[in-house]
């Protein structure tokens, strides 16, 4: 049995290694799947979600080397101060949409910064919805799940293999269109 919370740190390791390129191409993707999540709740809430769409929109036109008008400073800012707060919101997604405004905002931040450690922060969010959901659904409070429970999921091995695919895909650095080709068939959807 592959040891999941070993595989989950070497995703982490190697995304900080990943040229700046492959590693906003990585993110692109994992913010495109997170942005399901953040789209569904903001439709069943009311909270806005655009800016989050057009930021990861942004990144698109950065990697095709489109000239920009924009701050990535600003619009990760925008990010982080306009995300849903858990405090106020009620709803089963709020967690996986803090999750996604804020790897949005990482994404931003990476491509404004180069500060390798937003791309682990970034895809550790990923799994940390992973892991709320399965807290929510399969054990609901005042019940939680063991760590060993959570990584003997078939929700979190099935992520897992997920991302260990797509990283062995983003560190041939693709060309764009391939990127694009690779998102558009993945099956990206970030929860079960």
């Amino acid at each position: 049995m592959i040891n999941l919370q070993a595989e989950v740190e070497k995703i982490s390791q190697r995304l900080m290694t990943l040229p700046k390129r492959e590693a906003v191409d990585f993110l692109v993707f994992q913010c495109t799947r997170m942005m399901t999540c953040l789209v569904k709740f903001g439709q069943e809430t009311g909270f806005e979600t655009s800016h989050y769409q057009n930021c990861v929109n942004f990144a698109w036109d950065y990697l095709e080397g489109n000239p920009l008008q924009i701050s990535f400073e600003q619009a990760s800012l925008d990010c982080y101060d306009n995300a849903p707060d858990t405090e106020i919101f009620d709803h089963e997604l709020v967690s996986a949409a803090l999750s996604a405004a804020l790897g949005v905002g990482m994404l931003m931040e990476f491509i404004h910064t180069d500060e390798r450690q937003l791309v682990a922060d970034a895809n550790q969010l990923v799994f940390d919805a992973v892991v709320l959901h399965l807290q929510a659904t399969e054990a609901p409070f005042p019940l939680s799940l063991s760590n060993e429970e959570i990584y003997c999921h078939p929700a979190m091995r099935r992520e897992v293999m997920i991302q260990s695919d797509a990283l062995q895909f983003f560190v041939t650095g693709p060309n764009l269109g391939e990127v694009r080709k690779y998102i558009a068939r993945t099956d990206i959807e970030l929860l079960p």
